[in-house]
């Protein structure tokens, strides 16, 4: 599914179309036919984070936009702007057909990670904060006006540990109460978990690189013995020729046991729109 996914929605227009509204508690959402996109100024939707209820005119004009998630979301300091390129890798080991990333609380233990995995010690740069150590090298370029980084990060074990990559909704293996890894930090709070579980999703998931996956709220609740975070994302598969795009809004609910840290996801489809026919 993730070779449909659309490398660049960044159409301008205007949407025209009905005001039905997804809620929470539907599984579907009946497609409002065939939507027509009359170019002009970008829509770049404002939305709330804690916000529940969307209409089809804020998703489509979230997907047929500049925006991406919600004002306040955790965002990477990340740079792409035609000079420079920087993306993101996390050093990991595919076990058991799923990506499982190292961990380590030593500086030089995640160094040499770094090399036995990328096979390179052209180091420009490093630095380390409470979630990772980090390694910055550098690709060469056809061009010499631009510039491509990559920044290698080792998790630190005191931030996550056990870690595998959600990687993206897959509507015929949805995940229920899937353990994901381990939140080692103390105590779990809301504010933690809500950084954590959006750091996930930007950063970790390398979503800021992917503009069919978008964030319409994010919203955080104490439950008691855990904490847990949910999502309302956008997922668009682009179409073919004579083919619409597919819209769909996922509900994501990260829970995090505040005496284990244990991280558990669930992911439902809320429902589908036919995107704009190509």
């Amino acid at each position: 599914m993730r070779n449909k996914v659309i490398v660049s929605l960044l159409v301008l227009g205007t949407i025209l179309v009905g005001t039905s509204v997804f809620l929470l508690t539907r599984g579907s959402v009946a497609p409002q036919g065939d939507i027509t996109i009359t170019p002009t100024i970008t829509l770049t939707p404002i939305l709330r984070s804690t916000k529940t209820q969307f209409t089809d005119k804020e998703i489509l004009d979230a997907v047929y936009s500049y925006y991406k998630v919600p004002e306040g979301f955790f965002t990477d300091n990340i740079v792409n702007n035609g000079k420079v390129t920087e993306t993101i890798n996390y050093v990991r080991v595919l076990k058991n057909g799923s990506w499982e990333f190292y961990c380590t609380n030593d500086f030089n233990t995640a160094k040499q990670m770094t090399v036995d995995f990328i096979k390179d010690n052209k180091f420009i740069e490093n630095r380390e904060n409470e979630k990772f150590y980090e390694f910055k090298t550098s690709m060469e370029s056809s061009s010499s006006e631009k510039q491509y980084f990559i920044h290698h990060r080792v998790h630190k074990c005191s931030y996550l540990s056990d870690l595998k990559f959600p990687g993206l909704y897959d509507k015929n293996a949805p995940l229920v109460n899937k353990y994901i890894g381990k939140y080692d930090m103390k105590p779990v709070t809301k504010e933690n978990v809500k950084e954590l579980v959006e750091y996930i999703w930007y950063s970790l998931s390398n979503n800021f690189e992917i503009s069919g996956t978008k964030v319409l709220s994010s919203d955080t609740e104490d439950s008691g013995d855990s904490v847990k975070h949910t999502l309302i994302e956008i997922l668009t598969v682009g179409g073919d020729w004579n083919m619409c795009d597919d819209i769909s809004l996922i509900k994501s609910i990260y829970s995090v046991d505040k005496s284990s840290g244990e991280i558990s996801l669930t992911q439902e489809n809320l429902g589908n729109l036919k995107g704009a026919c190509h």
